[in-house]
């Protein structure tokens, strides 16, 4: 399972949402390369399988959340230590304090050995409800918000010139609703009843959803009046990573001027844009950073999350009046924008990267080395050629389930192979002059 190479410190680095993930990972691998490390980076499933299948317990196996106790300890059991960087928990989350309690399990807290938060409000949230987790938190900022740098900007500049030229100038509406169906609310429903939970956090959770759903209803027949109004500018629609597309185009299908679109990632849409549409999404925060006009959709049902700094960097908008007269003004440059907003607290941007930040942390725990991980010849070419069948299949929809297909293809659309790590690892360094290989299907090797 090992060749020659030289031992190293390993960090497993798994990629949940693809299009949210990718990159920010692909740049955290590098450096983390550059400072000594060797990377395994992939889909969940196989970075999963490679921890199960690789010899000795070592390595760091990095997370974006807490996971139940059962399969913490078997990670543990495979590695030494065990971090996390939730990217659910950004500055768009309205009720912190819930979300802290949620998101990592209870009883599991002994198990995380650092977690990563992306400004001081979310260690001072932690600190009153999960003390316990306290010592394991630091403040670093996300490597995601590394790329929103104006150093990064010219990793997307092929894909705005694409997106400009198919579509000329347009408005951005980032979904966040999350529910659209009866179907997913009763789905999660069943999934939070295997977690231990008070019946008021039941009632909670479940009317946060149906009003979710309900604001979803409600922007559905927004948008077919928009649709029909020939002055109102371009909409283009980008769902969510966790939305299942089927229901937006099941409601707004029949539309000829709105599109709804979910390609890629959400940053180079954001860029080709004129400006920005949410109900409370951290690419909000993204779009104010990077000064571009941003309005938050107050219709709906649910409370308006007015303590989220996605709120905060944006101008609020409700009726349809409003929202025609405002995004008509982003298109004539006439837009004034959000006042200026103090993010730091919320947002951690220091001169030095976040991922240089994590990485250094990482060091401190002083991991022992660990062999290279390698497959018999003949095993990697059956993994290969069937992971290939599998993804042909998965391209053309034969023999899986609409529900199971429609959530693979927004999770891990394209997989994660070596010719796009090279090509983003390219864009991101170009002075990398570390080694990328594909060393078992979806699982990429990244080391200096």
């Amino acid at each position: 399972m090992s060749d020659v190479k030289q031992a190293k410190p390993t960090i497993y680095l798994p990629v949940e949402i693809k299009a949210r993930e990718f990159k920010a990972k692909v740049l955290l691998a590098m450096i983390a390369a550059r400072q000594g490390f060797r990377v395994y980076l992939g889909s969940k499933v196989s970075i999963d399988r490679l921890v199960r299948e690789k010899s000795g317990n070592g390595g760091i196996y990095f997370y974006k959340g807490g996971k139940a106790a059962k399969d913490l300890q078997a990670i543990k059991q495979r590695t030494e230590r065990f971090v996390v960087l939730d990217e659910e928990l950004g500055p768009a989350v309205q009720d912190l304090e819930y979300a802290y309690k949620r998101r990592i399990y209870p009883g599991t807290e002994a198990l995380i050995d650092k977690l990563y938060v992306i400004g001081d409000v979310h260690k001072d949230v932690i600190a009153h409800v999960r003390p316990e987790l306290l010592g394991a938190v630091e403040v670093t900022g996300w490597p995601r918000v590394d790329l929103w740098r104006e150093d990064f900007k010219a990793l997307h500049a092929d894909e705005i010139q694409s997106l400009e030229a198919r579509f000329g100038r347009f408005i951005l509406f980032s979904s966040d609703f999350g529910i659209l169906s009866e179907q997913t609310i009763a789905q999660e429903m069943t999934r939070l009843h295997l977690v231990e939970s008070s019946p008021d956090e039941y009632d909670y959770h479940e009317n946060s959803m149906r009003s979710a759903y309900a604001d979803f209803l409600d922007f559905v027949e927004l948008v077919k009046r928009i649709d029909a109004d020939l002055e109102f500018p371009p909409l283009i629609i980008r769902p969510h990573p966790s939305e299942d597309i089927r229901h937006w185009h099941r409601h707004l299908g029949a539309l000829r001027r709105v599109k709804v679109l979910f390609e890629g990632e959400i940053s180079p849409w954001l860029y080709a844009s004129s400006g920005l549409m949410h109900r409370g999404c951290t690419t909000a925060v993204q779009a104010y950073v990077g000064k571009t006009p941003v309005l938050y959709w107050l219709g709906g049902r649910s409370a308006i999350k007015n303590e989220t700094l996605s709120y905060q960097v944006s101008y609020s908008i409700e009726k349809y009046e409003d929202i025609k007269k405002s995004c008509l003004e982003i298109m004539a440059g006439d837009f004034k924008p959000a006042i200026s907003v103090d993010v730091s607290r919320k947002l951690y941007i220091d001169d030095e990267l976040a991922c240089h930040k994590i990485v250094n942390s990482l060091e401190a725990f002083a991991v022992a080395t660990e062999p290279a991980f390698r497959l018999p010849g003949w095993k990697r070419k059956i993994r290969f050629l069937w992971g290939r069948v599998n993804e042909y299949r998965e391209e053309r929809g034969w023999g899986y389930a609409p529900q199971k297909l429609a959530k693979a293809q927004r999770k891990m659309s394209g997989g994660i192979h070596l010719p796009e790590v090279a090509h983003v690892a390219k864009k991101l360094l170009p002075n990398f002059t570390g080694a990328i290989n594909e060393i078992d299907f979806n699982v990429i090797e990244i080391e200096g």
